[in-house]
């Protein structure tokens, strides 16, 4: 799925977080996941080079943008597992 996104510069930019071997009705899973979820925003955001205060606004929007769209991309990944968990 992808966790994190973001329109740098107008650009949609998508980063791919594998959480394949994770059990995600695990809490501590769960954690795993938005670890790497943000390390995944800190690489996709850190492409803004905080030069300037327009170099911080943007860096800022990207981190912003890039965090709510994970979550709401971690969120549907727990509830897509743990629906999967509870037919099988």
């Amino acid at each position: 799925a992808d966790a994190a996104s973001t329109s740098a510069a107008h650009e949609q930019v998508s980063v791919r977080v594998g959480y394949g071997d994770l059990k995600l009705s695990s809490a501590a899973d769960v954690a795993r996941l938005e670890q790497r979820v943000a390390a995944a925003i800190r690489r996709l955001c850190s492409s803004h080079a905080a030069r300037t205060v327009a170099d911080l606004r943007e860096r800022s929007e990207c981190l912003a943008e890039a965090k709510a769209q994970a979550g709401e991309n971690v969120r549907l990944a727990v509830a897509t597992w743990n629906d999967r968990a509870r037919r099988a």
